[in-house]
């Protein structure tokens, strides 16, 4: 929820439409930790997760 909270209250910026109308999310959580949610037009979360590539340098 900390993500989803950060999008709304930095007023929805950082988002890109996808195909089967759902929205792809950037946003980071505590410690610049990126985290993608792809999102559905009445604002269903349908998946939540860090991008692999965020692992490769730990």
């Amino acid at each position: 929820m900390e993500a989803y909270d950060n999008f709304k209250i930095n007023g929805a910026t950082n988002y890109t439409l996808e195909r089967n109308d759902k929205f792809l999310v950037k946003a980071l959580l505590k410690n610049d930790i990126p985290l993608r949610m792809h999102v559905t037009k009445k604002g269903h979360i349908n998946t939540a997760y860090v991008p692999e590539d965020f692992f490769k340098g730990l």
